[in-house]
């Protein structure tokens, strides 16, 4: 069999299949304090450990879901289900106690 063929035979037959991103029990933890918008600083009061652990967990969850920085980190990991949305009631409920002035 030639170079050629071989090659032309395992692009034909893919053997592997994407990986599902799995994240550990931390990294969620860290990543959904992310997404309500807490720094590192707070997060690590939050949590009760230092920030360099909080900015190390936030690399592994860089490096996992191929993401550049925080925001992008919990775009993605909502796209995928690793996280999900949150409402709130104030956004959720429109606000009714001042009336409207058209």
């Amino acid at each position: 069999m030639t170079l050629l063929a071989r090659s032309a035979e395992t692009k034909a037959e893919p053997t592997t299949q994407p990986q599902p991103v799995q994240l550990t029990r931390r990294q969620k933890e860290i990543l959904s304090w992310v997404a309500e918008g807490k720094t590192s600083w707070e997060i690590s009061v939050i949590m009760r450990c230092k920030e360099v652990t909080v900015n190390y967990h936030m690399k592994g969850i860089f490096k996992r879901l191929c993401a550049t920085n925080k925001a992008h980190a919990v775009c993605k990991a909502m796209q995928i289900g690793l996280l999900a949305p949150r409402l709130t009631m104030r956004s959720a409920v429109p606000d009714r106690s001042t009336p409207d002035r058209r």
